[in-house]
């Protein structure tokens, strides 16, 4: 059995007291044998647990915290609501637990040595905290929402399943003509994700369109569409499909980690983005990829084995047609290989505050046509995000006026 350092134990048996409970949901990390077998370790006051791919527990002290890795756990919607945020692991789901730890605790100079996970109910507001569990292992936090829509779409509306983050990216190559065996990274190891071949049906390739709704709680949306309040999600939904159990992130479940385990088809232990901030111990420094200033330099940390859609695309998709690009990455920071790219723009600008500096370039809110309650621009942050999504739209017409005005596939 792997043991942990003596300084990390002490670590470990400090924060899983019972005194800690309603704040530390799990310690996670990872170990080697003697044999050079890696494990996976989840730890709170009530046990410690060893854990393998494909589900597999080994009870180390105590019980097993983490009981159930349901991806489907919490289903349907009204049981969600019924138990918002579980008081204790074992009432709760960590889908996929072993395959996410022992990518997050993969990368030799980026992982840390430990992670602290949140219980859901934990609010630090004095800190400038999230209700909850943002970053979490827990099913609620990590259940993404996922439909497919379009000519290449199977239709059934609501359908009980589920995917992984992973699995989106290789999934929209595909659909773009990249060969099925063509989706490995540059050194040729194969993707973490797969075709999501199920929801599909055969056809040629053809224009392929990402929307990532960055923190979107899939419960919620797809409760809103079904009621009727969210039309354009509904109408998607009616041209294809919606997985009710959405695409599961990986670990931590927060934007930089996800958005390039998104567009890569590989998770942090190979892409090296490990969260919103890390410490990268080969360089001894601090990287902070989640800030305005910052983002237009993402593609930066990426590990350079790995290839992006974009890449991919660009390898093995015919060259651009008529000067329209290929591919485009809009208002997106993972964009290493778009032919097009918001971020490209902001390195070309020069500008040293990065996105933080455009803020005169930016359209103004009061006017956005989307805008249904001027009273929400009061938030500085919902004021922004009209901005940024104006200016995203306005992109996506100009760069395919010419598909939008005639139907053209270039």
């Amino acid at each position: 059995m792997p043991h942990l350092h003596p300084d990390h134990e002490r670590v470990v048996a400090a924060l899983t007291t019972p005194d800690l409970a309603a704040i530390v949901d799990l310690v996670v990390w990872a170990a080697t044998d003697e044999a050079g077998d890696r494990y996976a370790f989840a730890a709170n006051h009530l046990g410690r647990v060893r854990l393998e791919p494909g589900g597999r527990h080994t009870v180390v002290s105590g019980i097993d915290p983490i009981a159930s890795e349901d991806p489907m756990a919490f289903l349907p919607y009204a049981a969600e609501l019924a138990d918002p945020s579980p008081s204790q692991s074992i009432d709760n789901a960590y889908p996929y637990a072993a395959e996410r730890l022992l990518s997050f605790f993969a990368e030799p100079d980026r992982s840390p040595d430990l992670a602290i996970v949140h219980s859901p109910r934990h609010f630090f507001p004095e800190v400038g905290g999230h209700i909850g569990e943002h970053g979490s292992l827990d099913i609620i936090q990590s259940r993404a929402p996922l439909i497919i829509a379009g000519a290449r779409a199977r239709r059934g509306g609501y359908v009980d399943g589920h995917a992984r983050l992973i699995d989106v990216g290789p999934t929209l190559a595909w659909l773009a003509g990249v060969p099925e065996a063509a989706l490995c990274d540059g050194a040729g190891a194969p993707l973490d994700g797969r075709v999501l071949r199920e929801h599909l049906v055969d056809g040629p390739p053809g224009p392929v369109v990402g929307i990532l709704w960055d923190g979107a709680h899939c419960g919620d949306l797809l409760d809103l569409a079904a009621c009727g309040e969210l039309p354009a999600v509904a109408r998607l939904i009616a041209g294809g499909r919606a997985l009710r159990g959405g695409a599961v992130a990986q670990f931590p479940s927060i934007t930089l980690t996800n958005h390039t385990s998104i567009l890569t088809g590989v998770g942090p232990g190979r892409h090296g983005v490990m969260g919103n901030v890390y410490f990268d111990r080969a360089k001894s420094e601090r990287v902070v990829p989640n800030d305005n200033s910052t983002w237009h330099r993402s593609s930066d940390w990426l590990h350079p084995e790995v290839r992006t859609v974009f890449e991919l695309v660009g390898e093995h998709v015919l060259p651009r047609v008529g000067g329209a690009p290929r591919t485009a990455s809009v208002d997106e920071a993972i964009d290493r290989g778009a032919d097009y790219s918001t971020m490209q723009l902001i390195r070309d600008s020069g500008q040293a505050g990065g996105a933080g500096g455009l803020g005169d370039r930016l359209p103004d809110p009061r006017s956005s046509p989307f805008l249904a309650d001027p009273a929400h621009l009061a938030d500085d942050y919902f004021s922004w995000g009209v901005q940024v999504d104006d200016l995203g739209l306005t992109q996506m017409r100009q760069l395919y006026a010419r598909y939008l005005r005639d139907g053209s596939s270039t």
